[in-house]
């Protein structure tokens, strides 16, 4: 009977570190291109435009290696607050990688779920978010409801259900 060898299974983060330093300056032509879409989120069909987009020599060097089957077959988004790009990788079902990459320094870090929630807040919000503010925004919620249906006279009872929940 053959013994089995049980080795590392390396994270996404250090296949992406490798393929960082082997080639830097396709992937930061590639993540500039992101960048200059200032704040938001894109999609999967909006990377790979964006990596359509980037010069063809460059583009070559990084059609075979694991970032482009990265981009084209796992990735469902990319978050952008310049100088961060944060990437959701889904590489098999149930499992989800979050990816921070910093284009400036090259910087790429590994992100868990709540830290990875905590910055897509803070792209909505503009800021870190604490329960405090949750507690303002709850507030704001219910007072925008209450104007709205106001003009309903039929909702309003609704409306006044639904707040004291």
């Amino acid at each position: 009977m053959a013994e089995g060898i049980l080795t590392r299974v390396h994270s996404l983060r250090t296949h992406l570190d490798e393929t960082f330093t082997a080639h830097s300056n396709e992937i930061l032509s590639f993540l500039s291109r992101v960048e200059s879409h200032g704040k938001g989120i894109l999609q999967p069909h909006q990377l790979l435009a964006e990596f359509e987009a980037i010069p063809e020599a460059s583009r070559k060097k990084l059609t075979n290696g694991l970032f482009r089957e990265i981009l084209k077959s796992t990735c469902t988004e990319a978050i952008v607050l310049p100088p961060w790009i944060t990437l959701a990788v889904r590489p098999r079902p149930g499992v989800w990688e979050y990816i921070h990459v910093n284009v400036s320094a090259l910087v790429v870090e590994e992100l868990r779920v709540p830290e990875y929630l905590h910055f897509k807040e803070e792209l909505v919000d503009g800021s870190a978010v604490g329960i405090s503010s949750r507690a303002k925004d709850s507030k704001k919620t219910r007072k925008c409801r209450e104007t709205h249906y106001s003009d309903f006279p039929q909702l309003r009872g609704a409306v006044s259900a639904f707040n004291a929940v």
